[in-house]
């Protein structure tokens, strides 16, 4: 079996490396530390215009009906540049929305997603970063043919800049999935969290007494977390082309910091220790890179 990229897979890669390349140099990154946002409108903008926001869509849609493949060589070049940005949590929206999202959610949603006009996010976790759906304390209780909801989810990515959340809580049929609009709901706001890594933003959603209208009820009622297992599984796997992408490029860096930097007359890439490092790390960035594909 042939595990190397086909042609188009290696146009994608090579055609993403040259744009980060140019529009997301470390300098442009590390400005993007003190900006309020973290992210960059231009560059959003790029990408939508590249298609990349609508990789995964359907062409209906607006996007380019590739698979998970195609993704995570994108989001290794991404994770190489440190791009900061909410690309793998609109994706996982927009995949939700694929999966289970009735006709009016996808026209509402896909297109608008595909051409850079929103961004989503997903907010799983809570106060206890407890993974166990069943124990989630986040309650959507129903009124007046819709649902009001109550609880706190943390550590959701770039929430500040989501036009869409992915929202489960606890109904009486189980765990449901709502697809809120923050900007549009009553009762919800977005409280920012400073973390360590400043290219990727997080923050706390705290509802109270959120209303939301049935429609915005994602799939059906109850049977959320088969869909949200699936999720996981496909962040978990985004997750790590992007930290492969990270890895590769700390290698780049680190063998061409060697063949300059000069000790005793000589580069230290000439030097046996030296060598033996740089042959350590790239066997662990192939293992990575098998690992993650």
């Amino acid at each position: 079996m042939d595990f190397s990229f086909t042609p188009d897979q290696q146009l994608l890669k090579n055609s993403a490396r040259q744009f980060l390349d140019v529009h997301c140099k470390p300098e442009f990154v590390r400005t993007m530390f003190d900006d309020p946002r973290g992210d960059s409108e231009a560059l959003w903008k790029g990408m939508a215009q590249l298609g990349w926001l609508g990789l995964s869509l359907p062409e209906a849609a607006g996007g380019s009906g590739l698979g998970m493949v195609e993704t995570a060589i994108l989001l290794e070049e991404l994770g190489r540049a440190a791009y900061p940005g909410p690309y793998l949590p609109t994706f996982l929206v927009g995949h939700a929305l694929m999966v289970a999202g009735t006709e009016a959610q996808k026209s509402r949603w896909l297109p608008a997603i595909a051409n850079g006009t929103a961004r989503g996010t997903v907010a799983f976790n809570e106060r206890d970063l407890d993974w166990n759906l069943s124990r989630f304390k986040t309650k959507a209780r129903p009124k007046d043919g819709g649902y009001v909801l109550s609880g706190e989810k943390h550590f959701v990515a770039w929430p500040h800049v989501a036009d869409l959340i992915l929202v489960p809580a606890q109904t009486p049929e189980g765990v449901t999935l709502f697809l809120l609009a923050p900007a549009a709901t009553k009762g919800c706001a977005v409280r920012m969290m400073t973390t360590m890594d400043l290219t990727n933003r997080v923050g706390r959603l705290v509802l109270k007494g959120a209303f939301l209208p049935a429609d915005t009820v994602l799939g059906e009622p109850g049977q959320g977390a088969g869909l949200l297992d699936e999720l996981l599984r496909r962040g978990a796997a985004g997750a790590a082309a992007e930290m492969l992408g990270a890895a590769r490029r700390c290698l780049d860096m680190a063998v061409g910091y060697a063949k300059v930097r000069e000790q005793f007359g000589r580069p230290i890439g000439s030097f046996q220790a030296i060598r033996h490092k740089c042959a350590d790390m790239l066997l662990e960035v192939e293992n990575a890179h098998s690992a993650a594909y």
